[in-house]
């Protein structure tokens, strides 16, 4: 069972652009990916990561945000 724990620090950005860092391990296999994306659309993509089953650490890092992500299989 996989525990899903999400921890924000919120910082108020205009229209920049978040520097995402994913890295998601699923079984056996990490995957690990860097990608842009808009704040207007960050919620969606946390809907996606959320439903994927894995735990994500978000820290807003002045404009920039990097996640963190650490799956307990057991």
């Amino acid at each position: 069972i996989l525990k899903e724990r999400m921890m924000m620090m919120k910082t108020q950005v205009s229209h920049m652009t978040c520097s995402i860092q994913y890295v998601c391990q699923q079984r056996a296999s990490l995957s690990e990916v860097d990608t842009c994306v808009d704040p207007s659309v960050f919620n969606l993509s946390v809907t996606s990561f959320l439903t994927s089953s894995c735990n994500i650490l978000l820290v807003f890092i002045s404009g920039q945000m990097q996640i963190l992500e650490k799956v307990d299989l057991q």
